[in-house]
């Protein structure tokens, strides 16, 4: 059975990719992991590896074009197979004469006639999303399985319609934000006439960009761009479109604060790296999640036109949100219910400074199925966060800060922090979550129990 390729997600901002270089050619024998292509994002380049052992199908996107996130690349087929019918009709700049289905071979492909088209098959969310913007969906290139419509393609599709300018690298299209270049005056050398960094480079030599004040609105008014307008665009998507519930505690963080003060400079000769609060959490709702595997979850669209579903995810995987000068990222501590604390600080510092120095891979950044976000280096108490779909709930942390609290009939002093709580209701109900964010308080009251 032929097994898809597709662009995978590498970030919370990232809607396309471009495909930089195929490693292999079709007809290729390749192993499961064995790297196939190199793509490029708005912030790192990775490698695309087989997701099993085969023969390289039909290259669908051209080196140079640009992807939408899930868009299918290639397939890996077995001996004699063909490619899926819908597979010509998720060509990304290369003639359709040159994708049609094969019989692959280990030695190449003969070209086939392609298959006749039949009625749209779509996604519901893509269907509800054409519908609300007003597209219509046999206009709309398919990068599902099958060649189904999926939520991303519409996505694109409404993107090239309503910004019509010339087809630019991620790269390039910062590159021309940072320097104030509009990219409809530059010339594209790259594939197809694609705007490469290097023509942006050029065009800054030959016509310095004028200084920003005197390109200020009169009225006052500026448009987001870049990666801020991406992160509208999908913060939107998730907040709009899963609907959102919220609890809160206010936790005493005392005995977490002292059992990191005595792991301090153990967990540093052993490891290198500073044990932080932030890694204590990672723990605390890596052992929560295991012991409610209700909320390590993540939401499934299902089958065109069905209802939606839960995926049960059997390895715990903590998302941890990390801000760079890029944008927002969320690389993943895999598995961290079964590391220990020394471990996860080493994890979490490696997957920070990478992300911070646009050198993360593909496996760093997928499969997580819960996300931490704290912003207690600020002065921030308490806070509310999206939920990173398709997952079932994120955790907010704030500050830990000494607050007059009642204990005994006494009032005394104590460091607390403020824990908010987002789930996703069609997933989680109320009942659930709160069972789920009290392990979380009595792991951070009594935080030893992470170490039986």
């Amino acid at each position: 059975m032929a097994v898809e390729i597709y662009l995978p997600q590498l970030g919370l901002t990232m809607t396309e990719g471009v495909v930089t270089r195929w490693l292999k050619a079709p007809g290729d024998q390749v192993k499961k992991g064995e790297p196939v292509l190199e793509i490029e994002t708005d912030k790192t380049t990775a490698e695309i590896e087989a997701p099993a052992d085969g023969i390289l199908g039909p290259f669908l996107v051209a080196e140079g074009a640009a992807v939408p996130i899930g868009g299918i690349v290639t397939h890996v087929l077995a001996l004699g197979e063909r490619p899926p019918s819908g597979a010509s009709k998720t060509v990304a700049g290369i003639p359709s004469k040159t994708v049609a289905p094969v019989a692959v071979t280990a030695t190449g492909a003969s070209l086939q006639q392609p298959p006749m088209e039949g009625h749209v098959v779509a996604s519901p969310r893509a269907r509800r999303l054409a519908y609300q913007l007003r597209i219509d969906l046999r206009q709309v290139e398919a990068s599902g399985p099958g060649g189904r419509v999926v939520e991303a393609d519409v996505r694109w599709h409404a993107d090239q319609v309503r910004t019509p300018e010339p087809a630019v690298t991620p790269v390039a299209r910062r590159l021309a934000e940072q320097l104030g270049i509009d990219l409809k005056s530059v010339k594209g050398t790259g594939p197809g006439g694609r705007i490469t960094k290097e023509d942006v480079a050029r065009s800054e030599a030959q016509h310095p960009a004028a200084p920003v004040a005197t390109l200020a609105p009169a009225e006052g008014f500026e448009p987001l761009k870049g990666i801020r307008r991406v992160v509208a665009e999908r913060m939107t998507h998730s907040f709009t479109s899963t609907p959102h519930f919220y609890l809160s505690a206010e936790v005493d963080a005392s005995a977490l604060m002292r059992m990191r003060e005595g792991l301090l400079a153990k967990v540093e000769k052993a490891t290198g790296v500073r044990l932080t609060v932030t890694d204590i959490l990672v723990k605390v709702c890596a052992q929560a999640l295991a012991d409610f595997p209700s909320i390590n979850v993540l939401w499934s669209e299902g089958e065109p036109d069905g209802p939606g579903g839960a995926i049960r995810r059997p390895d715990v995987n903590v998302g941890v949100a990390v801000s760079t000068d890029d944008g927002l990222l969320v690389p993943v501590v895999l598995k961290a219910d079964l590391l220990s604390l020394a471990e996860i600080a080493q994890r979490r510092t490696d997957l920070v400074e990478r992300a911070r120095a646009r050198k993360l891979t593909l496996s760093d950044l997928e499969g997580g199925t819960f996300t931490l976000t704290n912003l207690g280096m600020f002065r921030v108490d308490q806070f509310q966060a999206i939920i990173n779909s398709p997952q079932a709930a994120i955790l907010a942390v704030g500050r830990v800060r000494e607050r007059p609290i009642a204990q005994d009939g006494a009032v005394v002093i104590r460091p607390t922090v403020g824990l908010t709580l987002s789930v996703d209701h069609r997933l989680v109900d109320g009942a659930e979550g709160a069972r789920f964010l009290e392990r979380v308080a009595q792991l951070i009251e009594e935080p030893y129990l992470l170490l039986g």
